[in-house]
């Protein structure tokens, strides 16, 4: 019966054994640096790609105020929310001793290669959409102007 004690035991001790697993590698901070970046300047592309940009009132008014007719500043997109859910984890998971470049600097680090927005030296992003976006839309206005002086000259020829 002591032998029986013994193997029950040890049964009651293997079913409640758990493998020991090494602790997860951390990934290389280079690494999630690029995951990041690239994350980044795809959301930021996204922002300026001309489906978006006809329809974000607040971009095409951005773009069409002076200093820079055309461009919208990287402080400004720096503020956009999903860009700054990005500069949380870059802060988080690659300067977490508190060594961060500020969410600018960020900005322009990730667009600095981008085919869809021009970054200048003095921080404005240019998008390559918007001559287009501001011709379709000069084109609506005049075919909307058009159709009302159709209209007025069809009801003055009815009077």
């Amino acid at each position: 019966t002591t032998s029986n004690n013994n193997n029950n035991n040890n049964n009651k001790m293997m079913n409640n054994f758990y493998p020991i697993l090494p602790p997860p590698s951390p990934m290389d901070p280079r690494h999630v640096m690029d995951i990041i970046l690239g994350s980044l300047c795809s959301q930021i592309e996204y922002y300026f790609n001309p489906n978006n940009l006809r329809r974000d009132r607040f971009l095409l008014e951005a773009l069409a105020v002076e200093p820079a007719v055309g461009a919208v500043s990287v402080s400004t997109i720096a503020q956009f929310p999903k860009v700054k859910y990005w500069y949380g984890f870059y802060v988080m998971l690659v300067c977490p001793e508190g060594n961060a470049m500020r969410p600018e600097a960020l900005v322009a680090t990730a667009m600095k290669d981008s085919y869809v927005v021009r970054l200048t030296p003095d921080g404005f992003l240019f998008p390559d959409a918007w001559p287009m976006v501001v011709m379709e839309q000069q084109q609506q206005q005049q075919q909307q102007q058009q159709h009302q002086q159709q209209q007025q000259q069809q009801q003055q020829q009815q009077q």
